[in-house]
């Protein structure tokens, strides 16, 4: 796959992987790895919708902008910029990746940095960089 076509496939899951789950059907490989605990397109697709409930539920009003994608070969970051009012608690489900945040009412921004891997067309690789608990302890 070419490196714009790498890119296209990027996009497509970070501005609409968090809103429409038949969009992961399309997007990702059936063995693919959402690193570092998770394979399999079925667990991903329930592990991604528990991540974004979270994320709805402490900042209903969040916009999601993506802001640059690199490709080169199978490898593609994308760079993603969160914004809302931090309105309800974050609580994390099924993992021990941080601790509870309660509601501030304050604005927040947060910058998340994707890594994936394609692979036949599809992505078979994803990893996630970015620190919310540590970002809605600082409002912006």
């Amino acid at each position: 796959m070419s490196n714009d076509g790498s890119k296209d496939l990027a996009r497509k899951l970070a501005e609409q992987g968090d809103v429409n789950p038949d969009v992961l059907d399309d997007l990702l490989s059936h063995d693919c790895v959402l690193y570092p605990s998770w394979s399999g397109l079925d667990a991903i697709k329930s592990r991604y919708f528990e991540y974004q409930a979270m994320f709805n539920e402490a900042i209903p009003d969040r916009t999601m902008t993506v802001t640059d994608v690199v490709a080169e070969g199978d490898q593609v970051v994308v760079f993603r910029e969160l914004q809302g009012t931090h309105t309800g608690d974050f609580r994390w489900r099924g993992t021990s990746h941080g601790e509870d945040v309660p509601a501030s009412g304050e604005r927040v921004q947060m910058h998340f940095v994707i890594r994936l891997k394609v692979a036949d067309g599809r992505i078979s690789f994803i990893q996630n960089f970015g620190n919310p608990t540590e970002a809605l302890r600082r409002p912006r």
